[in-house]
């Protein structure tokens, strides 16, 4: 029979920014405790933007071991209506990195103030898979790196894109390299004056915007493919107080080199990584092409 500690459920609760979602979250908030579930609330959302669900893991390793994340919030416009990913891996060890994660905002730290480890590198079948969170990682560090390596080509799908974000400025380097970058954003975020679609645009990076629709509601990927190798995603818009501030998290799926030492997440099986890298951006390519060009104004 099972004890009632071990019948409890444990949440990290964040509330959605915005005078409409807080009603709701108040009443599911309530279900929650009416139901003996311990949630934790975060009382400044302009800094909490994780999305994540641990499974069976305490620790340990069990058989149902797996951890859900990317760029959907729980909430009804973000399964039905928004443009979003969610990746699922059935691996303890990717587990354990969100663990730590939760235990470290569920003792009450968020946003700046904690310094994580050093990030590891874990081969799944071939594939290397990093796990970052900010602020404690930079992760616009480690995009930037990411995006250094193509030697053909980026592409992009992203909610909120602000300039000077240092990854618009690691773009217009990759143009002038003659790579070639394309990018999906958010109609409504990519036509702000801070947005970094009109440098993106001089510098003739080719952008994409959603057609508006009663069907469609936002473009809220952070999604990001380099040649046939590496795929990066999870909740990380680029900009600054998503990498200084924010509790985010990233994964960087793949490498360009077959031969990286087993510290780093190889042997990679090239492959494999291109098998997935052309699945997610296929989908970027969809919304392009669904989509309507950006033109600036020069």
């Amino acid at each position: 029979m099972r004890t009632r500690a071990a019948a409890r459920r444990r949440v990290q609760w964040g509330e959605e920014p915005g005078a409409r979602s807080l009603e709701p979250n108040r009443r599911i908030v309530g279900a929650l405790l009416r139901c003996n579930v311990d949630v934790k609330a975060d009382y400044n959302p302009a800094i909490f933007h994780q999305k994540f669900i641990i499974r069976d893991y305490r620790e340990r390793t069990l058989p149902r071991s797996a951890i859900l994340t990317g760029s959907a919030n729980f909430t009804q416009t973000d399964c039905h209506r928004n443009l979003n990913h969610v990746v699922v891996f059935h691996d303890a060890r990717i587990c354990r990195e969100y663990t730590t994660e939760f235990n470290q905002m569920r003792a009450g730290h968020f946003g700046r103030g904690a310094h994580g480890k050093v990030p590891a590198a874990y081969n799944l079948n071939g594939i290397p898979v990093k796990v970052l969170f900010a602020p404690d990682h930079a992760p616009e560090l480690e995009i930037m790196k990411q995006m250094l390596k193509a030697t053909q080509r980026v592409d992009f799908a992203i909610f909120t894109f602000s300039g000077s974000s240092g990854i618009d400025d690691a773009m217009i380097a990759l143009a002038a390299a003659r790579r070639t970058v394309t990018g999906a954003m958010d109609p409504g975020q990519g036509a702000q004056t801070w947005a970094a679609t009109h440098d993106l645009d001089r510098a003739h990076i080719e952008l994409y915007f959603p057609k508006r629709s009663p069907a469609f509601g936002k473009l809220h990927h952070k999604l990001m493919t380099i040649d046939d190798a590496v795929v990066i995603a999870g909740s990380f818009n680029y900009t600054a107080p998503a990498n200084n501030y924010n509790d985010e998290n990233i994964f960087v799926i793949g490498s360009p080199y077959p031969d990286l030492p087993k510290r780093e997440g190889g042997p990679v099986d090239p492959a494999a990584c291109a098998e997935l890298t052309r699945f997610f951006r296929d989908e970027i390519h969809r919304i392009e092409a669904a989509g309507e060009r950006f033109i600036g104004e020069g």
